[in-house]
């Protein structure tokens, strides 16, 4: 049969259910990371186009998948607040 040494070295290789090791925890915390960084940048257009008098809710929804765009869009967009002097 095997030596105490390898049954050991075994064991440690074996991980445990429903506990994740140190790769997969750190994953998934990066992950987390990306997601709150994404979704505070999509609320950049959707500030300027709700000062605006426009949708805050569908340029933050837009700024999600289309960053970019949403971005160019909102500070190009007509203010309707009423407050713009023509």
């Amino acid at each position: 049969g095997p030596s105490a040494a390898e049954r050991l070295e075994n064991k440690d290789n074996q991980q445990r259910p429903g506990r994740r090791g140190k790769k997969e925890t750190m994953d998934v915390l990066w992950w987390i990371l990306i997601a709150a960084v994404w979704i505070a940048i999509a609320f950049w257009p959707a500030r300027v186009a709700g000062r605006k008098g426009h949708s805050f809710f569908g340029y933050f929804v837009f700024s999600l998948f289309f960053f970019p765009a949403a971005l160019i869009v909102a500070y190009l967009v007509e203010d309707r607040s009423g407050l713009a002097v023509a």
